[in-house]
């Protein structure tokens, strides 16, 4: 509804007159996606004469607060220490696009990449911190538990975000 795609299950002689139709550009399969590589390079966000609060104190760094984060991939393991804030809340609230009823974090790839996000350096020391610790985040869950979903999964995630951006402070 707000990206202007659509998922559908189609019988092949609609999807042969969608083809010929004016108003659709591209028809894919739902074919599988899966979450795949690792972040190399580091985000450089304490490094000297970097300041991203509108001063000029190169000390001084974009923590987050009051801004929510959409993580579309398997899940976020919202319990692990790294995702609490100062009152021992947790930091994710848990959507799932799957269709299995299951929003928990199976596979572990989501809550590796939000927590280059948004993990708190609690743990023992600053070198668990990621780059915008206070931020809230969303798990949008599109991957199951072999790390792997639909582009269906994935579109209806992103329509979620685009549709609640505004009331959850989202940046898209």
């Amino acid at each position: 509804n707000n990206i202007g795609l659509v998922s559908a299950e189609l019988p092949l002689s609609q999807i042969n007159e969608l083809i010929k139709s004016d108003s659709v550009a591209y028809i894919s399969p739902d074919r599988e996606v899966a979450g795949f590589g690792h972040v190399g390079l580091t985000a450089g966000l304490y490094n000297t004469g970097i300041s991203d609060r509108g001063d000029s104190d190169a000390n001084t760094w974009l923590v987050g607060s009051g801004i929510g984060v959409a993580v579309i991939d398997s899940g976020v393991y919202g319990d692990h220490k790294l995702f609490r804030r100062w009152d021992d809340t947790s930091k994710v609230t848990n959507y799932d696009f799957t269709g299995s009823g299951n929003n928990a974090e199976q596979y572990g790839h989501g809550s590796h990449v939000a927590s280059i996000m948004a993990a708190d350096y609690r743990l023992g020391n600053a070198a668990y911190e990621g780059d915008a610790s206070g931020v809230s985040v969303y798990s949008l869950k599109a991957l199951g538990s072999f790390g792997t979903g639909t582009s269906a999964n994935v579109i209806a995630a992103i329509d979620w975000a685009i549709a609640n951006k505004a009331s959850k402070n989202i940046r898209v």
